[in-house]
Parts: structure tokens; C-alpha cells; sequence
């Protein structure tokens, strides 16, 4: 079992490397009350550039050890993600569009295979999990690049772990240099993308500070104030969020 979790979890790290172009495979379908994805489709024709992307895993990852947030519910949802549009990555780094030749591409903080805020293709989301869209309902072009700038600013940023210290457990924090919080600059999955917005002026887990608690941990430190958790279910479901579901 130890051979095989490590041969699949190469060929994932294959599939995040991969800088070249792949071809169109299948339209993404819409089943049930949700657009979701075949694997080896590309994008819905309706996704823009600053798009959310969430991610349910499959079950099958989850029988080889892959993270379920929530194994009994479909929307749950164990990652999120921002749409980049099709293009490139060139040897610099650095996201360069091109609709005719590039592939999906999302800008995402996650722990794998390297823990860092990193470009990764759309292709490999699926291949992992079921895929739901949504956009910002109030964000123009101009809100969702200045979201999507923001998350470019931040690449190459460490990935923001659970983290339990003085009552703190995976605060949000939309200042990358608060000088009152030590893990100001590494972002988990769902702060990354609130943040992206919350810097745009949009807050996407307007609840707050109703719903900071979480698992009884206390909800107030005294260098950070309230504690702020979002989570991918909190921004799919926002008020300032609209679902691609019809």
C-alpha cells in the first residue's frame, strides 16, 4: 500500500510540473443542482478569470489517505481555489495568458506537494475532486484582477498549517505584514482567497464576527482580536457569492 500511495502521489507531482499545453478534452456537463466536472474536461465556457473553484476529493483519494473534510457531505468542501484563465507558466514563474494554446490554471495555497501559495493546472483539481464554480456577484474585471494580483503577490508564500498556539487555530488575516501575527504571511486554502476579495473591498464571510468560534477554541486573543475563520463551504455559500447552478 506504502508503493502504491507514493507511485500516485508522483504522478500527481508529475502533473503539477507539467508547463506545456493540453489539448481540449470534453465540456464540463452539468449534473444535479451543481456544474460539476468530468476529469479530463477543461473549464466551463462560462468561467472568468478571479472565478472560485471548489473542491470536493473523491472518493477514491480518500481510501488511499487523501484529506476529507467532511466524508458524509457533498458540499462540504475540502479546498478552494482562483480561476487564472488559460495561458502558460514561463520559466521565470510568472502566469502568462494565452487563450489559444494555454491550459486552465488556478492560483491556490495548499500543502501539496510542496507546502507554498503556487500556479496549478485546472486539470489536477480534477483529477482529485469534484469541482463547483462561482463568482463574486458585485466584482467587475477591474475587482476580480485586483483579487487576483493580490494572490500573485503572495506566491511562493508558505502554506499556513493548523496551527494551535495561545487559542489560535487557522485565523484569518488579510494583512500579510501585521507585525502582532506571526503567521501573517502564509495563507491556507479559503484566508488566501478571502483575503484576495477582502482587500478588494468584498468581504465573502460577511457572518463575522457571528460565527468566529470554532470547535470551542476561544474566539479573542489579545495581539489579534476576534479570530476570523473562513472555510471553502463559508465563501461557496456567501451572500456575495453566486453559484454557477442553473
Amino acid at each position: 500500500m506504502r508503493t502504491k500511495k507514493i507511485m500516485i502521489f508522483g504522478l500527481i507531482i508529475i502533473l503539477i510540473s507539467l508547463p506545456t499545453s493540453i489539448d481540449n478534452f470534453v465540456d464540463a456537463k452539468q449534473t444535479e443542482s451543481f456544474p460539476k466536472t468530468r476529469i479530463l474536461s477543461i473549464a466551463p465556457s462560462y468561467l472568468q478569470p478571479g472565478d472560485l473553484v471548489c473542491c470536493e476529493i473523491w472518493d477514491f483519494w480518500t481510501k488511499i489517505g487523501g484529506h476529507d473534510v467532511n466524508p458524509d457531505k457533498d458540499d462540504y468542501f475540502d479546498h478552494i481555489a482562483i480561476y487564472m484563465g488559460k495561458g502558460r507558466i514561463s520559466a521565470k514563474g510568472e502566469f502568462i495568458p494565452n487563450e489559444i494554446f494555454g491550459i486552465d490554471y488556478v492560483i491556490e495555497a495548499t500543502y501539496l506537494p510542496f507546502p507554498r501559495v503556487r500556479y496549478t493546472p485546472l486539470l489536477l483539481l480534477q483529477i482529485y475532486s469534484k469541482l463547483y464554480y462561482a463568482k463574486v456577484t458585485d466584482a467587475n474585471e477591474s475587482i476580480r484582477n485586483g483579487a487576483i494580483e493580490f494572490a500573485q503577490s503572495r506566491l511562493g508564500d508558505k502554506y499556513q498549517h493548523f496551527w494551535y498556539a495561545e487559542g489560535v487555530s487557522w485565523h484569518a488575516n488579510s494583512n500579510p505584514d501585521d507585525p502582532n501575527d506571526i503567521n501573517s504571511d502564509k495563507w491556507y486554502c479559503a484566508e488566501l482567497v478571502w483575503a484576495a476579495y477582502y482587500n478588494q473591498g468584498i468581504d465573502l464571510d460577511p457572518t463575522f464576527p457571528d460565527d468566529h468560534n470554532q470547535n470551542g477554541i476561544d474566539d479573542f486573543d489579545e495581539d489579534l482580536g476576534y479570530l476570523r475563520f473562513v472555510s471553502p463551504r463559508n465563501i461557496y455559500y456567501s451572500d456575495n457569492v453566486t453559484r454557477y447552478d442553473s
